[in-house]
């Protein structure tokens, strides 16, 4: 993070004119928020099954907000595992 910081200090808003240097940022971003969705879905599971073990399974359990906070997950998970990929792969082929 400290390594984007500096360009983005010396070149302002030129430094965003580069699709590259949107993707980087975009990568650690979007790193960033699957770590805290990550913390969000864990204390979901944790109250979802101390709910279930309370009433045994008699009662409704709305899972709505758990779905789609796992959703995006699955999205941001995808977005950085492909431009990881693919920065990898022009890394290589030079």
């Amino acid at each position: 993070m400290l390594r984007q910081i500096k360009p983005i200090v010396k070149l302002k808003l030129n430094y965003f004119r580069e699709i590259w240097n949107l993707v980087e940022i975009s990568l650690i971003l979007s790193s960033r928020l699957i770590l805290i969705l990550n913390i969000f879905l864990w204390k979901d599971y944790q109250s979802i099954r101390k709910q279930f073990a309370q009433t045994n399974g008699f009662i409704p359990i709305y899972l709505d907000s758990t779905i789609e906070r796992n959703n995006l997950l699955k999205f941001l998970q995808s977005f950085c595992c492909f431009f990881w990929n693919y920065s990898i792969y022009q890394t290589l082929s030079f």
